[in-house]
């Protein structure tokens, strides 16, 4: 436990320390959002410039405003939901850049990984990570037909011997039922997208070439150490949600204060933070994820070259 404590903040401070890194995920995510971001600011601009008490909508935006902004724009809202649709595209794909660039920066050298190293290993893996994701995606699919499909129905009619929970004679085994097909579910995404992670990892550290076999590698890692992948998998999501329910304290705090331009601004400022924020967290996982497979690799091979024993000690 405590090597993979280890390996978690290992992973935060190599992370939070590659700040070029940091900020310039952070713009590229941020030059998709303006596509978005900037008609509907024109929009909301120009439905509070007569308003007098347009300050005041910031920390109480009122459901009366609302109505009417969204009955005035009617137009934008739904061109912006159509390149909604297209950035969420973009977005994915940019993901696997993304991704593909923490773990090569993590896998080279300390003195070597950044910005350049980020961008090389995020053109040279992109596809193949892509490909990885086509796989989890696909996973996904058939574990939410288990867990919501024809397996689930057939489980549900053997155990209890009714169609459907509202057949049941007791609302707490309905009630059960229906916790444990959501626990189930969640549990099948975590644990493949654990899957996909390790996979991708295989693919930079391994060097293999096949994404489809770097899915089995990826399933086969998980299925054999899930204590260490799954205590440091919560450790980054325990230590991400209380980020999270921290920056969701303040935000109030600093809405009701908002009472001129630079208030808001510093809002602002605060929002894109918290998402700098869960970047660095993202790629603190990858980069303790690494940590684990190369200490578990070194386990199982002991004799290893000398390259092999620098990169498995993160030199």
């Amino acid at each position: 436990m405590r090597r993979v404590l280890g390996d978690a903040f290992g992973g935060l401070r190599r992370a939070f320390g590659s700040v070029r890194i940091l900020f310039g995920v952070w713009g590229l995510h941020f030059l998709l959002a303006l596509a978005v971001a900037l008609p509907f600011h024109g929009a909301l601009d120009r439905a509070m410039a007569p308003r007098k008490d347009a300050l005041e909508l910031v920390p109480s935006y009122s459901a009366e405003f609302d109505f009417d902004f969204r009955n005035g724009s009617s137009e934008i809202f739904e061109v912006a939901g159509g390149t909604l649709t297209v950035l969420v595209f973009l977005s994915f794909l940019l993901g696997r850049f993304v991704e593909a660039g923490w773990i090569g920066v993590f896998h080279e050298p300390r003195a070597v990984g950044g910005l350049r190293t980020f961008f090389r290993w995020g053109a040279r893996e992109w596809l193949r990570f892509l490909r990885v994701s086509a796989f989890v995606l696909l996973a996904l699919a058939v574990a939410g037909w288990f867990a919501h499909g024809r397996p689930w129905s057939f489980a549900f009619r053997l155990l209890t011997g009714a169609e459907a929970p509202d057949a049941l004679s007791s609302e707490r085994t309905a009630v059960t039922f229906e916790w444990a097909q959501g626990a189930l579910y969640l549990g099948a995404i975590a644990f493949l997208l654990a899957v996909g992670d390790y996979a991708k990892i295989a693919i930079v550290e391994s060097e293999r070439r096949s994404a489809f076999f770097a899915f089995f590698h990826g399933l086969f890692f998980v299925l054999r150490h899930p204590w260490r992948t799954g205590l440091l998998a919560a450790s980054f999501t325990g230590l991400e949600m209380a980020a999270l329910a921290l920056a969701a304290v303040a935000l109030p705090a600093l809405t009701e204060r908002a009472s001129d331009a630079w208030h808001v601004i510093g809002i602002f400022v605060f929002l894109q933070l918290v998402v700098v924020c869960r970047i660095g967290f993202r790629g603190a996982r990858f980069a303790g994820q690494l940590a684990l497979y190369r200490s578990i690799q070194a386990e199982a091979a002991p004799l290893i070259s000398p390259i092999s024993a620098a990169r498995h000690a993160g030199l």
